[in-house]
């Protein structure tokens, strides 16, 4: 797959530093955000990350499989986890054309899935790990940009970077991974399959997601080439390339952890919005039958102080009943419900990637088919029960030639029995009360 000169041994990634048509990009004023790339295309290349580079994790993954198969898996959730969750923070409402954070995009994608946010912390630990092992090398690097003071300035935050991540616990041991005989050979597979997923980004047809997707799959790669390619760590080499894509790859998580917080503060303000406006609602709701009631009530005053003046001859006003107020009760109940039911159905929609969520006109759409759908299939089994019952006695008549007579001579035998009980008018007894009564 891969040419002898793409790669040394050591390499996470593929790099085409050499390669014809490469240009500079300036990251900052090209972010990571919403493109409008969904659809097949980005299934597929997510698709062929997960089950084909993967090592069928995504399909059995159990505590039976080693824990360095469980870690890559990590890794590669994490990542797209994190990728998920700046797209959800810069997306466009193609309504307005306004750009802000999207809680249902988070919710559904990340905020309903814990172990996708821990595969995030999990990046972040061996990010932490890899610059705390490199912090002399990084500190004593050359940053050239052409621009004296923009170097001396980089100097200083990268240094910055490497005291603060000496503050922080060692979460991640990496000499606790492919040391055993058995895992050993499991590294050059690792790195084989990492590779693969290298070039799988390269095959992204939006740019924008190809840059961004390329840049963190060579900034993790390059934290596990720290962590795993070597035990020396003062004979590490890096490329210029590898140092910008670990340092922004770095920046990306660490900017995606403070988005998860700020989601969950924005989703607990939704529920908390949408519990208070339920509240009200009901509560007008309330007041309004209330007022309807009174003035009801006032009519019906006024309706007989008129009778009594004889001035009108207005009809007294139907009050409700209680069958009425059942009805109207659970009337609104039942809008109530189905709204729920509506919300409910359009985010399974949004959980399986078919609709935009955005698209509150698609929601009452989709919502009134599926229950205008359960509506006919419910009405047609009653049709279907009472069709069976009506025609329950004409196949006892075909199958029983007799049933007719049967049941004449049935009832035939009813009657006589009434006519023989003491209360019966032709009773004898009652007949000889009635014949004194005369006399």
């Amino acid at each position: 797959m891969f040419n002898n000169c793409d790669y040394s041994s050591n390499e996470f990634c593929v790099f085409d530093e050499n390669s014809e048509g490469l240009r500079y990009v300036d990251l900052p004023t090209n972010p990571e955000r919403f493109t409008g790339y969904t659809g097949d295309s980005a299934t597929r290349v997510w698709k062929s990350i997960y089950n084909e580079n993967c090592f069928g994790i995504p399909n059995h993954l159990d505590k039976e499989t080693c824990i360095e198969k469980r870690i890559y898996y990590k890794l590669i959730s994490g990542l797209h986890a994190s990728i998920s969750t700046n797209v959800c923070y810069y997306w466009l409402d193609t309504k307005t054309g306004v750009w802000g954070p999207n809680v249902d995009c988070f919710k559904w994608k990340i905020g309903k899935f814990p172990d996708r946010i821990e595969n995030i912390y999990t990046n972040y630990a061996i990010y932490i790990r890899a610059i705390n092992k490199i912090s002399n090398y990084l500190n004593n690097y050359s940053y050239c940009n052409g621009n004296d003071e923009e170097d001396l300035k980089v100097t200083h935050l990268v240094k910055k970077v490497t005291d603060i991540s000496k503050e922080y616990p060692f979460t991640f041991d990496e000499t606790q991974f492919f040391n055993s005989p058995e895992t050993k050979e499991l590294l050059n597979d690792t790195k084989f399959q990492f590779r693969n997923v290298s070039r799988i980004m390269d095959c992204v047809a939006c740019e924008k997601c190809r840059l961004w997707g390329k840049l963190q799959i060579t900034g993790l790669g390059t934290a596990l080439k720290i962590l795993f390619s070597t035990k020396n760590v003062n004979s590490i080499s890096l490329k210029r390339s590898e140092i910008v894509a670990f340092i922004n790859g770095f920046n990306k998580l660490s900017t995606t952890i403070n988005m998860i917080d700020e989601f969950r503060e924005l989703w607990r303000a939704k529920e908390e919005g949408s519990a208070q406006e339920e509240n009200s609602t009901k509560e007008k709701r309330d007041t309004k039958e209330s007022n309807t009631k009174e003035e009801g009530n006032t009519e019906k005053e006024k309706g007989s102080t008129g009778k009594e003046k004889g001035n009108t001859k207005e009809e007294k006003p139907r009050e409700l009943s209680k069958a009425d107020i059942f009805l109207i009760k659970l009337s609104k109940r039942m809008d109530h419900y189905f709204d729920k039911l509506k919300t409910f159905i359009f985010n399974i929609f949004i959980f399986l990637k078919l609709v935009d969520p955005n698209n509150l006109e698609l929601k009452d759409k989709i919502g009134t088919v599926v229950i205008s759908i359960f509506s006919i299939g419910f009405a047609m089994i009653l049709q279907l029960i009472f069709i069976t019952k009506a025609l329950n006695s004409p196949v006892k008549i075909v199958e029983n030639p007799d049933y007719i007579k049967e049941k004449d001579a049935s009832n035939n035998k009813k009657d006589s029995d009434n006519s023989n009980k003491p209360g019966s008018p032709k009773s004898p007894k009652n007949g000889r009360k009635k014949s004194k009564k005369i006399n």
